[in-house]
């Protein structure tokens, strides 16, 4: 009879013959379901009957019999364990069932693996587990057939041969339209090989990680390799993607550069891009001396568009949007990556080439000086409406627009809209930028019509970095493709002149000056790749942010419910972890200044994670002087708040009406189980009103039945038991108390 029990701390020593390294292995849990469904403590089966059959058990009977999809498997909470291994075997399962694992870091639950095409005969899965796994799920997904799970077995093997592994799958963080940053996380130093693919392409065999040419080429979009030999934490940021398309993603981890063994671990995901839909956009606008204008538009799509559907409306001196337009010539078009020009017809011609116009005329729209707005408009004819593309100007102002941070640029210089820009902004203060960096437009001198007749918008992706990570960076760099900019944003205690710049770029692109040479990012610094074989050139531009650390900018006691409200100035977190819902800040309240004398209550945070209100289970007693204790505040960037008292009297606090003319919600019985009766107050009408409850949990909205006026009856049979927030909302009034559901 097998030995089928919870195993803690077992070691277990044995010889590797081959190497003569002897390897230390502990058995954390070594479990075989010998009691049938019956859970062990802090287990939960869910599996609908057992194998009694030594056919369909491991090492002995019985076995779990997972028949249903969402059966599962859930063990305790464990530590230190690096392996997992378990035995399964199919009855008339079809290529569609499948066995998901989970696991638990911290408190969130991550995709370990996926097992499929499982087979009918005895096998035993062996699988690494990451450093930070807390607890393992076990999900069986049923298209056909059931599956025998058995001999479930924990353990951490000390040993320093075993490759390194994926924390989690690595993430889809921040998607553009032709750009991705993935988030990668490995339990020890090692190398990350990625192949990104589109379309039905299959899994790369192990021979294509260390050979990327060896992948079909009608798959493979994009592959590298990275050394994650000095962070197992890092940030990858992938380039030159299509807008709009879908793609996978294949990730392998190995301890070597040049071999990849049977037990690297291998992951992937699928992702997908925005698609923006381009369409026509000012590419110059130029008021030189006298009569000297020019407007030139751009047609950056992959088509021939008629101008019948297109005019330019015009602003004068701040005054809004005229009546009157400027309407293309009759039968007007524009190729693809071509350009309009309207040309003043009385400009000077020793400054001006005419041959360039396609439109030579005396027209109002070239009538602006500096405060005057143009847009382009387009016809929806499902809507007949016309509706902006594009927008020059403020049509609201008559002060002369300031652009890229040049106060009254628009009065006296050639304006061109940069390189990266693939589609109009109706938004004039993103479009104008606030200095030469982030601006839309390039500003040239008054009279400059040397680019006026042809524009170039770049759409190279050669000219990209294809990864970029600063050393020791808390989160990933932001990278703006479009405008060729990378801002790192650190925490106020960072050493921001010692930072080092890693990057990767495709072949036959190089970069000037050398970034090895740069520690000090504090200012500004600026790189230009360049592709030989073209003879272009794109800059970039590296700027730092610092990101402060949080602070609260309110907090008051609230008389009903009892509840203290404190909001921060951004969302906070605690501790080490981003995760919504983890441990919230070390808070502590006392009365007239004694430690000793700590209040009960109940946390909740709200409002993305601004607001966390203490929910007292008592009133506080009048006239007493009351004192928060709030640590451990972090931010996004893990910025550290100072720790943070608040004293204050009874007599003193700020008295919350939530905007209800009777603020007393009563509700009973409390605790309560299965139907709990609410009173409302007098302007409350419930069919216009939401119930919710919110508890460690999550968030229940529950159903009622109307039995008098003002009184109803929430139903609470699907609410697990526990302390929640009983919310009722009606429009702008929202009253709470503390529910206890049995």
């Amino acid at each position: 009879m097998k030995s089928k029990h919870l195993i803690l701390l077992q070691f277990i020593m044995f010889m590797n013959f081959f190497s003569g390294q002897i390897i230390y292995c502990q058995e954390i849990i070594h479990e075989g379901f010998d009691k049938g469904l019956t859970a062990p403590p802090g287990w939960i089966i869910t599996a609908g009957d057992i194998y009694k059959s030594y056919a369909n058990s491991g090492i002995d009977t019985p076995s779990l019999k997972l028949g249903a999809t969402g059966q599962y498997i859930e063990t305790c909470e464990f530590a230190n364990a690096n392996e997992v291994s378990f035995f399964i075997k199919g009855n008339l399962l079809d290529t569609l069932s499948s066995l998901i694992i989970f696991y638990r870091g911290k408190e969130l639950w991550h995709k370990l693996d996926s097992i499929t095409n499982i087979s009918n005969t005895k096998k035993t899965i062996v699988l690494p587990l990451p450093d930070s796994v807390q607890k393992l799920k076990f999900v069986y997904f049923k298209s056909a057939g059931n599956l025998a799970f058995d001999d479930l077995i924990v353990k951490k093997i000390q040993n320093d041969t075993l490759p390194p592994v994926f924390n989690k799958i690595p993430e889809l963080i921040s998607p553009s339209d032709t750009s991705v940053i993935f988030s990668v996380s490995i339990n020890k130093p090692g190398y990350v090989y990625c192949i990104i693919s589109q379309g039905f392409c299959p899994f790369p065999a192990d021979s294509v990680f260390l050979n990327f040419s060896l992948y079909d080429p009608k798959c493979l979009k994009f592959a590298a390799k990275y050394d994650m030999l000095n962070s197992t934490d890092t940030f990858i940021y992938i380039n030159g993607l299509k807008p709009g398309a879908k793609y996978n993603s294949y990730w392998l981890v190995s301890s070597d550069s040049n071999v990849i063994s049977s037990s690297g671990a291998k992951t992937s995901c699928e992702f997908s891009l925005p698609k923006i839909f381009h369409d026509l956009f000012f590419s110059e606008i130029i008021k030189g001396t006298g009569n000297n204008k020019a407007i030139e538009i751009f047609n950056p799509t992959g088509d021939t568009i008629s101008l019948f559907n297109y005019r330019i409306v015009s602003s004068t001196n701040g005054k809004g949007w005229n009546t009157t337009f400027y309407k293309f010539l009759s039968g007007a078009s524009m190729i693809p990556e071509d350009v309009f020009v309207i040309l003043k017809a009385n400009a000077d011609p020793a400054v001006v080439d005419f041959s360039v116009a396609d439109d030579s005329t005396n027209s109002s729209v070239l009538g602006f000086t500096g405060n005057d707005a143009r847009g382009i408009q387009k016809l929806d004819v499902s809507s007949n409406t016309w509706k902006f593309v594009d927008i020059f100007g403020d049509p609201n102002s008559s002060v002369n627009f300031t652009v890229a941070g040049v106060t009254g640029a628009a009065s006296n210089h050639t304006l061109i809209r940069k390189s990266f820009v693939r589609h109009g902004n109706s938004n004039w203060i993103i479009s104008a930028g606030t200095d030469t960096v982030d601006s839309e437009w390039k500003i040239c001198t008054q009279n400059d019509f040397s680019n006026l007749g042809k524009h170039t918008m770049f759409q190279d992706s050669l000219l990209f970095f294809n990864t970029v990570y600063f050393q020791c960076q808390e989160k990933p760099a932001l990278i703006d493709s479009l405008k060729q900019i990378i801002t790192l944003t650190v925490h106020s205690e960072s050493d921001i002149s010692d930072l080092s710049l890693k990057f990767s770029l495709s072949n036959g692109i190089t970069i000037n000056p050398d970034p090895s040479i740069f520690s000090d990012f504090g200012s500004p610094v600026k790189f230009v790749l360049s592709d030989a074989m073209h003879s272009f050139s794109t800059e970039w531009t590296v700027i730092t942010v610092i990101d402060e650390a949080p602070g609260i900018i309110d907090i008051f006691y609230n008389n009903y419910p009892p509840s203290i409200n404190i909001t921060f100035n951004e969302p906070v977190f605690i501790k080490n972890t981003l995760a919504i819902g983890d441990e919230i800040p070390y808070v502590k309240i006392y009365a007239n200044g004694n430690y000793k004398n700590i209040l009960p209550f109940v946390k909740v945070f709200e409002n993305d994670n601004k607001v966390l209100k203490l929910l007292l289970e008592a009133g506080l007693s009048p006239d007493t002087m009351y004192t928060v204790l709030i640590d451990s505040v972090r931010d996004l960037f893990y910025n550290k708040m100072p720790v943070y008292e608040w004293s204050f009297k009874t007599t003193d606090t700020k008295i919350l009406k939530n905007g209800c003319t009777d603020c007393e919600l009563k509700v009973w019985p409390n605790p309560s189980s299965g139907m709990l009766n609410v009173k409302l107050p007098p302007d409350f009408n419930p069919s216009n009103t939401i119930f919710e409850l919110i508890g460690t949990d999550g968030k229940y909205f529950v159903p009622f039945i109307k039995e008098k006026e003002h009184e109803i009856q929430v139903l609470l049979t699907n609410v697990k038991s526990g302390i929640y927030v009983f919310n009722i909302k009606n429009g702008a009034k929202v009253l709470s108390s503390l529910v206890y559901v049995k």
